[in-house]
This record gives structure tokens, C-alpha cells and sequence, in this order.
């Protein structure tokens, strides 16, 4: 589709496990920019294994529970991503938001109920009235 051919069909899949973390992130920063007013932060999960039916049938039809959690800042106003964490382990979304908001350094953040936590507040009435001394 790109014009080049793959070694094998997951090649491309294969050399970005290789990537580091800092360069993906070097990425988003680079694609969205610096500046962000209105950013939303949200995650989701995806299953990390699609199962046959066959051991579906083994298993006794249950679906095994092995999730992977994204985690994004998206700005609202550029329509780009600002920050994103990825994790495996089941954690609760107030842990990535404080990752989300360093990374993406937004006016505002708009996030659901599930971002509510007293450390997340204190953090950003931190980070608002240490902006604001330095202006």
C-alpha cells in the first residue's frame, strides 16, 4: 500500500517493539506541538489476545481477562494527541493523569468521573499557582 515490501507481514509490527517509550513520546510531541488550551484525557482497554474458538470451547466459552490499557491527553482544539501511556497491569485512571498532564500541559483538562482524586487536584493547584508566581 506504502509502496515498499515487508520482509513478512508483521515486520513492521516486529521493529516497533524495538521502539523506546522517549521516542514515541518525542513523536506525539513533535506531531501536536507544545501548546495546548483544552486537553481531554480518557482511556480505554483492548483485549491483548484474540482467542480461537476451539480454546474457547476448552476453556469452558469464558473469555480470558488480559487487557491492555491506553491512557490519552487529546487536545480539543488542534484535534491531536498530546500524550498517551499504555499500561498491562489493571490500575485505576487517576494514576496515568498525572503522566498525561506533565506530558501534555494543558490550560484546562476536561476528564470523567473516573479521574477524580485528591492527588490529582492538589497536583494541578500545584502546578497553577507555581505558573502563575512565575509569570
Amino acid at each position: 500500500m506504502f509502496g515498499f515490501r515487508c520482509p513478512s507481514k508483521s515486520a513492521l509490527q516486529y521493529t516497533s517493539k524495538k521502539i523506546p517509550k522517549w521516542m514515541w513520546d518525542a513523536a506525539l510531541l513533535a506531531a501536536s506541538g507544545v501548546k495546548h488550551y483544552l486537553a481531554a484525557l480518557d482511556s480505554t482497554g483492548s483485549a491483548r489476545t484474540n482467542p480461537s474458538c476451539h480454546y474457547l470451547r476448552r476453556i469452558d466459552g469464558r473469555m480470558p481477562k488480559v487487557h491492555a490499557k491506553l491512557s490519552v491527553a487529546f487536545d480539543t482544539r488542534k484535534k491531536k494527541f498530546c500524550a498517551a501511556g499504555i499500561r498491562i497491569l489493571l490500575r485505576h485512571d487517576s494514576r496515568d493523569a498525572k503522566y498525561l498532564m506533565q506530558k501534555s500541559n494543558p490550560n484546562i483538562a476536561a476528564t470523567g468521573k473516573s479521574y477524580n482524586s485528591k492527588g490529582l487536584y492538589s497536583y494541578c493547584y500545584i502546578v497553577i499557582h507555581m505558573t502563575m508566581t512565575y509569570c
